[in-house]
């Protein structure tokens, strides 16, 4: 196998910060420290902006839908309903069956304040958590893995992103958490030789990055045709011809077989649907009911397969999309760049339910004008982490910096691992980290607020995972902690520096000069 087949068929290759050459995020990666469950989340990716409007109608406001949006708008009769108000397209068979099953809870109108209708700017937003006017370094998954996890070695990737490339919702502070995957079938191991002293510099640092990088994705490539031989799918629903349903047979086939991974991603595009949304005349066929075709089929068929297996308590499933679209369409058949849209969660441990209320339209709406957003999606993120994941609720302004979620009713009474608002949940008070000079070099300076404990635990950890320096910082009940640490046989480059309280962790980049 060739370098180009390899890139196809196994990629785990990102850029973490401050190297030149491509680097490998994965198995010197971070272990959970407070991985007490076996539960999966699962994150689907909508490329281009979805018509939450016409894939979940508000059938309380058809009359005013049908003045607006006329040439798109599938015919009443012909919604699959979900209660009295609210109707799927009817090309989303998958959805309401289950949704019947009760497997299933749509979340109206999420975005966030001053929605940019920008996609790559969206697509950021959405993966870092961040305001709209804040450009953030780093995906909430991965700052969780940060958050939660210490410098020793894993066996699994902690992420699995099913296609060519690593999902940016599982970029951390050093390097990217997951590992790409297009098909477990065609993983051949690479040629990479023994280990050679290369000598000291640049040169070096590079060769034996690239040495350990394709010595790490061997053994990932062996981990994932072990794990998928060992598994097996089950339902001989998934259609053929569906991208995203061969997808999520992998994931279901390598959970199967005892992968690990608590988290994967997949994605579906297409949804930018400027023209030719519908074919003219007939808003039951053309480009977005094939997509939504795909997608409700897609699922439909995953869950068949993971109750099949006894695996679908485990695994919570979400879908995201930049953005909504207008409230009108054009005169192409299709619609522009709006705001806000519906959210889809799939799992047995959901409400079931619809949450949220329906958009109110407007007949004489503006041509500018998309749905307006009621509740924002770090609300869901939030509400995920803690009740699935079991993350205590003081963490999450570190995880959702510069936002305080309120809490969704996502699961059902009992079936959240160890929610935050539940009595008997371990909790931190915030505290702060920051170091001076940043970049730094002979010395560095950090400094704690915000700090209970009088004696404190610091790691300085490089992009393969592994602790460079170890100290501890003891303080004297001011809550503050000041201190100048010897980093000057530290070699340049990229590090995190995880600092321990008790139960709690911050971690901050750091650059050595």
């Amino acid at each position: 196998m060739n370098r180009r087949q390899f890139l196809q068929n196994f990629s785990a290759i990102t850029l973490p910060v401050g190297l030149g050459l491509p680097g490998f995020s994965g198995f010197w990666g971070p272990r959970l420290m407070q991985m007490e469950t076996d539960r999966v989340l699962i994150i689907i990716q909508l490329i281009g902006g979805c018509d939450g409007l016409n894939a979940f109608i508000p059938i309380d406001q058809y009359g005013a839908l049908q003045a607006v949006r006329s040439n798109i708008l599938p015919d009443e009769k012909a919604f699959l309903k979900a209660g009295d108000k609210n109707g799927f397209h009817p090309s989303l068979t998958g959805f309401h069956s289950l949704f019947e099953k009760n497997r299933m809870t749509v979340v109206q109108n999420v975005g966030y304040p001053f929605q940019n209708r920008s996609h790559f700017r969206s697509t950021d937003i959405w993966n870092t958590a961040s305001q709209s006017n804040e450009y953030l370094d780093t995906g909430w998954v991965g700052r969780y893995v940060d958050q939660m996890a210490s410098g020793e070695p894993v066996e699994y990737p902690w992420a699995v992103s099913l296609g060519r490339t690593v999902s940016e919702t599982c970029q951390g502070l050093a390097t990217n958490h997951g590992v790409s995957l297009k098909d477990p079938t065609q993983i051949n191991e690479l040629p990479y030789g023994e280990a050679y002293d290369w000598g000291d510099g640049a040169f070096a640092k590079n060769m034996n990055f690239i040495h350990s990088t394709i010595k790490a994705n061997n053994v990932y490539g062996a981990l994932f045709e072990e794990k998928y031989n060992a598994g097996k799918s089950m339902s001989d629903k998934y259609p053929a011809n569906n991208p995203l349903a061969e997808q999520l047979r992998t994931i279901a086939t390598l959970m199967a077989g005892g992968l690990q991974s608590p988290v994967y991603t997949v994605s579906l595009g297409g949804f930018d649907t400027h023209a030719g949304q519908v074919n003219g005349g007939n808003p039951l066929e053309g480009t977005f009911p094939g997509l939504l075709q795909t997608l409700g089929d897609a699922l439909e068929a995953f869950w068949d397969d993971l109750a099949l297996l006894g695996l679908e308590d485990r695994v919570l499933a979400m879908t995201y999309s930049e953005f909504g679209r207008k409230i009108r369409s054009n005169a192409s058949f299709g619609t522009d760049h709006g705001d806000a849209a519906p959210m889809f969660l799939f799992g047995s441990c959901l409400q079931n339910s619809i949450i949220g209320t329906n958009p109110v339209i407007d007949p004489e709406v503006s041509p500018k004008d998309g749905v307006p957003y009621e509740i924002d999606f770090r609300n869901i993120y939030g509400s995920i982490l803690s009740d699935w994941f079991a993350v205590p609720a003081s963490d999450l302004p570190t995880l959702l910096p510069d936002h305080a979620p309120e809490h969704v009713d996502l699961l059902r009474p009992g079936c959240g691992v160890r929610s935050a608002k539940e009595p008997g949940v371990r909790s931190k008070d915030f505290f702060e980290v920051d170091v001076y000079p940043n970049p730094a070099s002979g010395e560095l300076l950090i400094r704690l607020d915000g700090i209970e404990s009088k004696e404190v635990n610091a790691q300085l950890i490089n992009l393969q995972g592994s602790q460079i320096k170890k100290w501890t910082l003891y303080g004297s009940g001011s809550k503050s902690i000041e201190k100048s640490v010897d980093i000057s046989s530290v070699p340049a480059g990229a590090y995190v520096l995880r600092v321990h309280q008790a139960i709690s962790t911050q971690s901050k980049k750091v650059i050595v000069q």
